[in-house]
Protein backbone atom coordinates (compact mmCIF):
# COMPACT_ATOMS: atom_id res chain seq x y z
CA UNK A 1 0.00 0.00 0.00
CA UNK A 2 1.52 3.51 -1.05
CA UNK A 3 2.34 5.67 1.27
CA UNK A 4 -0.46 8.15 0.18
CA UNK A 5 -3.09 5.32 0.49
CA UNK A 6 -1.95 5.18 4.34
CA UNK A 7 -2.67 8.67 4.64
CA UNK A 8 -6.03 8.95 2.99
CA UNK A 9 -6.85 5.68 5.40
CA UNK A 10 -5.48 7.47 8.16
CA UNK A 11 -7.59 11.08 7.24
CA UNK A 12 -10.96 8.58 6.98
CA UNK A 13 -10.84 7.19 10.34
CA UNK A 14 -9.40 10.66 11.84
CA UNK A 15 -12.82 11.81 9.72
CA UNK A 16 -14.62 9.27 11.47
CA UNK A 17 -13.76 9.53 14.97
CA UNK A 18 -14.12 13.26 14.41
CA UNK A 19 -17.86 12.05 13.86
CA UNK A 20 -17.64 10.07 17.05
CA UNK A 21 -16.46 12.53 19.80
CA UNK A 22 -19.05 14.77 18.15
CA UNK A 23 -21.63 12.57 18.93
CA UNK A 24 -20.14 12.04 22.14
CA UNK A 25 -20.64 15.43 22.99
CA UNK A 26 -23.87 15.85 22.22
CA UNK A 27 -24.72 12.50 24.16
CA UNK A 28 -22.96 14.22 27.54
CA UNK A 29 -25.27 17.52 26.80
CA UNK A 30 -28.38 14.80 26.32
CA UNK A 31 -27.52 13.66 29.52
CA UNK A 32 -27.24 16.75 31.77
CA UNK A 33 -30.38 17.22 29.68
CA UNK A 34 -32.03 14.60 31.22
CA UNK A 35 -30.94 14.66 34.53
CA UNK A 36 -32.15 18.16 34.84
CA UNK A 37 -35.58 17.16 33.83
CA UNK A 38 -35.54 14.13 36.08
CA UNK A 39 -34.85 16.77 39.32
CA UNK A 40 -37.07 19.06 37.64
CA UNK A 41 -39.90 16.63 37.43
CA UNK A 42 -39.45 15.07 41.30
CA UNK A 43 -39.95 18.48 42.45
CA UNK A 44 -42.86 19.63 40.83
CA UNK A 45 -44.10 16.11 41.97
CA UNK A 46 -42.98 16.93 45.86
CA UNK A 47 -44.83 20.48 45.61
CA UNK A 48 -47.85 19.48 44.12
CA UNK A 49 -48.07 16.82 46.76
CA UNK A 50 -47.64 19.50 49.59
CA UNK A 51 -50.28 21.41 47.93
CA UNK A 52 -52.80 18.87 47.82
CA UNK A 53 -52.29 18.34 51.98
CA UNK A 54 -52.44 22.12 52.73
CA UNK A 55 -55.78 22.63 50.42
CA UNK A 56 -57.18 19.50 52.69
CA UNK A 57 -56.28 21.81 56.13
CA UNK A 58 -57.18 24.89 55.06
CA UNK A 59 -61.12 25.58 55.84
CA UNK A 60 -63.18 27.43 53.06
CA UNK A 61 -63.45 30.66 53.87
CA UNK A 62 -59.13 31.12 54.02
CA UNK A 63 -58.92 28.89 50.75
CA UNK A 64 -57.98 31.77 48.18
CA UNK A 65 -55.74 33.70 50.65
CA UNK A 66 -53.83 30.59 51.74
CA UNK A 67 -53.75 29.42 48.49
CA UNK A 68 -52.14 32.85 47.17
CA UNK A 69 -49.61 32.59 49.75
CA UNK A 70 -48.47 28.89 49.88
CA UNK A 71 -48.21 30.03 45.38
CA UNK A 72 -45.66 32.41 46.51
CA UNK A 73 -43.78 30.09 48.92
CA UNK A 74 -44.00 27.74 45.64
CA UNK A 75 -43.08 30.38 43.26
CA UNK A 76 -40.10 31.69 45.58
CA UNK A 77 -38.99 27.53 45.59
CA UNK A 78 -39.34 26.63 42.60
CA UNK A 79 -37.11 29.58 41.16
CA UNK A 80 -33.84 28.74 43.76
CA UNK A 81 -34.46 25.20 42.77
CA UNK A 82 -34.34 25.84 39.43
CA UNK A 83 -31.27 28.23 39.58
CA UNK A 84 -29.57 25.60 41.89
CA UNK A 85 -30.63 22.23 39.50
CA UNK A 86 -29.47 25.00 36.12
CA UNK A 87 -26.16 25.34 37.57
CA UNK A 88 -25.36 22.33 38.87
CA UNK A 89 -26.16 21.23 35.02
CA UNK A 90 -24.04 23.98 34.29
CA UNK A 91 -21.07 22.93 36.41
CA UNK A 92 -21.62 19.10 34.96
CA UNK A 93 -21.47 19.97 31.46
CA UNK A 94 -18.44 22.23 32.08
CA UNK A 95 -16.63 19.44 33.77
CA UNK A 96 -17.61 16.74 31.52
CA UNK A 97 -16.37 19.33 28.75
CA UNK A 98 -13.11 19.71 30.32
CA UNK A 99 -12.65 16.02 30.63
CA UNK A 100 -13.40 15.44 27.26
CA UNK A 101 -10.66 17.93 26.06
CA UNK A 102 -8.15 16.37 28.31
CA UNK A 103 -9.05 13.13 26.57
CA UNK A 104 -8.57 14.27 22.99
CA UNK A 105 -5.79 16.41 23.96
CA UNK A 106 -2.63 14.39 21.68
CA UNK A 107 0.50 15.79 20.21
CA UNK A 108 0.72 15.77 16.21
CA UNK A 109 3.41 12.75 16.26
CA UNK A 110 0.51 10.71 17.40
CA UNK A 111 -2.15 12.29 15.57
CA UNK A 112 -2.46 9.26 12.92
CA UNK A 113 -1.93 6.61 15.39
CA UNK A 114 -4.41 4.26 15.87
CA UNK A 115 -3.55 2.71 18.61
CA UNK A 116 -3.47 6.46 20.88
CA UNK A 117 -6.97 7.09 18.96
CA UNK A 118 -8.01 3.65 19.85
CA UNK A 119 -6.72 4.44 23.54
CA UNK A 120 -8.40 7.92 23.70
CA UNK A 121 -12.26 6.81 22.23
CA UNK A 122 -12.14 4.25 25.19
CA UNK A 123 -11.42 6.55 27.26
CA UNK A 124 -14.29 8.68 26.23
CA UNK A 125 -16.85 5.86 26.45
CA UNK A 126 -15.71 5.03 30.10
CA UNK A 127 -16.25 8.96 30.78
CA UNK A 128 -19.45 8.51 29.60
CA UNK A 129 -20.33 5.22 31.33
CA UNK A 130 -20.73 3.76 28.11
CA UNK A 131 -19.49 0.20 26.87
CA UNK A 132 -16.17 0.01 25.01
CA UNK A 133 -16.67 -1.17 21.32
CA UNK A 134 -13.03 -1.10 20.57
CA UNK A 135 -14.37 0.14 16.75
CA UNK A 136 -10.76 1.85 16.73
CA UNK A 137 -9.23 -1.48 17.20
CA UNK A 138 -11.19 -3.32 14.44
CA UNK A 139 -10.62 -0.76 12.23
CA UNK A 140 -6.96 -0.78 12.07
CA UNK A 141 -6.78 -4.65 12.02
CA UNK A 142 -9.36 -4.55 9.01
CA UNK A 143 -6.87 -1.34 7.41
CA UNK A 144 -3.70 -3.55 7.92
CA UNK A 145 -5.24 -6.68 6.26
Amino acid sequence: MSEKNVLNDNVEMLNANLQNIWHASLGVFGKVGEQGQKQFEQLSQSYQEKIEALEKKVDKENLFDNLVEKGLEVEVDTQKSYTSTKEKAQKQWQEKLKQLKAVLSMDEKKAFNTEEMSKKMDDIINMLGLKSSNALVSIEKTTRA
